[in-house]
């Protein structure tokens, strides 16, 4: 179970898909907060805690793997399964999105189309290789935030509670 909530962690991080369109399942983000930040500085935003979070953000560690594989090397069981993970990880991140006062958005699992593609161009078509089948973003309005819903996120993905 830990692998597959550290799967589900590594899959939010790594998420994308050019065409993608993304579902709002949470609420909206104030475009104010995207502003520069004298403008930022000047809506009573905190330096201390900007200055502290990013501190804090520079010292995530970047983790990429080349040795996490998914339990299923036939395509249509591992797509199946990915589904029922979707859903796993939109409960879960709707849960964190919540918690930490961010927005959840969700494309949804990847297509088949382009899960396939992506096996044979980028994956030598290795089924088992392919990780980002779910997956959802959470967007935080500022850093502070970010490393809230990260804390959140990790902490319940290491004890697979929610």
């Amino acid at each position: 179970m830990k692998k597959l909530f550290q799967t589900l962690c590594v899959l939010l991080a790594i998420s994308s898909q050019a065409n993608a369109q993304p579902t709002q399942l949470n609420r909206d983000i104030v475009s104010d907060s995207f502003l520069l930040p004298s403008i930022q500085s000047a809506q009573s935003i905190h330096k201390d805690s900007n200055s502290e979070s990013l501190t804090k953000l520079y010292n995530v560690k970047a983790f990429q793997s080349v040795q996490i594989k998914q339990p299923y090397s036939e395509f249509e069981l591992l797509y199946q399964n990915a589904i029922a993970g979707q859903t796993e990880l939109e409960v879960l991140s709707k849960e964190i999105a919540m918690q930490s006062n961010s927005t959840l958005l969700t494309s949804g699992v990847k297509s088949k189309l382009r899960a396939i593609d992506k096996i044979n161009s980028d994956l030598s078509g290795a089924n088992e290789k392919i990780t980002d089948l779910a997956r959802t973003t959470i967007v935080s309005q500022d850093v502070p935030t970010l490393m809230d819903t990260f804390a959140l996120f990790d902490q319940k993905a290491r004890t697979g509670a929610h």
